[in-house]
């Protein structure tokens, strides 16, 4: 199953736009599922989480029972803004 990819945001937060913005220029934004922090249902997903600053990056693997989510690390972070899109 392929790796499903999140960006958690907030329409308040500059560095969120910035990485918008980042992520459009480089064309792989449509790769990822934007989450808006200041709706319940995007606060909600960010909190299961442990997020607690906006933006973040998160990874949903599996379906079903084995489905697992996790937040991004470090190097898929520095992949992500340069647009390398290797699996980890």
């Amino acid at each position: 199953m392929e790796k499903q990819k999140v960006l958690i945001v907030s329409p308040v937060c500059p560095s969120c736009e910035v990485v918008k913005k980042h992520l459009a220029k480089q064309g792989t934004l449509d790769k990822y599922i934007i989450v808006d922090a200041s709706t319940p249902e995007g606060l909600d997903f960010a909190r299961r989480l442990g997020i607690r600053g906006v933006p973040q990056c998160a990874i949903i693997e599996g379906e079903g029972e084995k489905k697992t989510v996790r937040i991004c690390s470090d190097e898929e972070w520095k992949r992500m803004m340069k647009g390398d899109e290797r699996e980890t």
